[in-house]
């Protein structure tokens, strides 16, 4: 394993645990119902937490969240996406099929809770194909 390979191993174990709670929280709020969702906290809060956090470590929760959103969506998972946040803006970068799937993306992305705005950069390309799961991305 290069040493890149190995900075972006830590990295991504890095961002797992620090957005492991997100994560948890973000799947299951789309797990639940709203009426299920009565008694836990609301968004506003969660939000507010997020302030409170460090922004490097936000921003990174964040991420996960985005990434785990997009890739649990049927239609958009397995495609060639890459998410980064910074200040809570969050940044969609790659390639999907159409402007249905470039839409759907940015929307998931404004729809977590803590992200103040989305810049979609996705491209369309109708070549786009879903890669298989565990299948290294180019440049990662």
């Amino acid at each position: 394993m290069d040493l890149r390979s190995r900075y972006l191993l830590w990295i991504n174990i890095l961002m797992f645990f620090l957005g492991f709670g997100l994560v948890f929280r973000v799947a299951a709020i789309w797990a639940t119902s709203d009426s299920e969702r009565a008694g836990t906290t609301s968004d506003a809060e969660w939000e507010r937490s997020l302030r409170s956090a460090d922004p490097v470590a936000a921003d990174m929760s964040l991420t996960s969240a985005v990434q785990t959103a997009l890739q649990l969506d049927p239609e958009l998972a397995g495609l060639p996406l890459s998410v980064t946040t910074r200040a809570r803006v969050v940044h969609l970068a790659g390639a999907v099929a159409d402007e249905a799937q470039r839409r759907r993306a940015g929307l998931l992305a404004r729809g977590v809770p803590g992200v103040r705005a989305v810049e979609n950069r996705l491209r369309t390309d109708p070549a786009v194909r879903r890669m298989p799961p565990g299948t290294p991305r180019a440049g990662r």
